[in-house]
């Protein structure tokens, strides 16, 4: 039994961790920028300028804070969906690729 796994030159061992590692890095890493660039690319398409204008001005002057508590709103909403849908999406894919992974190393000849 202990024969097999050291069989072809290259230890089924080997194989079995390089693959575990691999799986395991590309779902952390899958999860973890689905996330963040999700957020990013949430905030850059949807705040204006200005809703930074009124909210520096209403946190130095008291002015416009109406207008920034609107832009607060709309940002945690924005940020809300971009969370479920990031969560979503990156365990999607992550669950995906790792699987794809998983595949690739079963195909291989080692």
């Amino acid at each position: 039994a202990h024969a097999a796994l050291f069989a072809g030159g290259e230890s089924l061992l080997k194989v079995r961790l390089l693959q575990g590692v691999a799986s395991r890095l590309v779902d952390g890493l899958t999860r973890a920028v689905t996330r963040t660039v999700g957020h990013i690319i949430s905030r850059s398409l949807s705040r204006q300028p200005t809703e930074d204008y009124y909210c520096y001005y209403c946190k130095e002057e008291e002015l416009y804070c109406s207008e920034c508590a609107i832009s607060e709103k709309q940002t945690a909403v924005i940020d809300n969906a971009a969370s479920v849908y990031g969560a979503y999406y990156g365990d999607y894919y992550a669950r995906a690729y790792s699987a794809d992974l998983y595949e690739t190393f079963l195909k291989e000849d080692y």
